[in-house]
């Protein structure tokens, strides 16, 4: 074992919830630079009311709050995606109806 990091990838989440946080965490924990950018408050249910829950989520993770918009998000990430490898995505405005 050399000790490197077996990702050495740049990521950046700009989806909301657990889901998103927890691929951002894994990829964090086998070595990528993360990035969060926190677009919006958070949803009732999207996460558990416990402080030591989210820094969980967010330790090795670079977490950036800049309030927007879906469309404000949507225009930005064409010229984000230049600076990362991988961005992981869920840009919805509400849960459908029936789910």
């Amino acid at each position: 074992m050399t000790g490197e990091a077996p990702l050495d990838y740049r990521v950046l989440s700009v989806a909301r919830g657990v889901a998103g946080a927890y691929a951002l965490r894994l990829l964090a924990d086998l070595g990528a630079r993360c990035a969060q950018l926190d677009w919006q408050p958070d949803r009732p249910g999207d996460w558990p009311p416990s402080p030591a829950f989210r820094r969980y989520f967010t330790h090795l993770v670079d977490v950036v709050e800049k309030k927007g918009t879906v469309e404000g998000i949507r225009d930005r990430l064409a010229a984000l995606a230049p600076h990362f490898d991988l961005i992981i995505i869920r840009l919805l405005r509400g849960r459908a109806a029936g789910g």
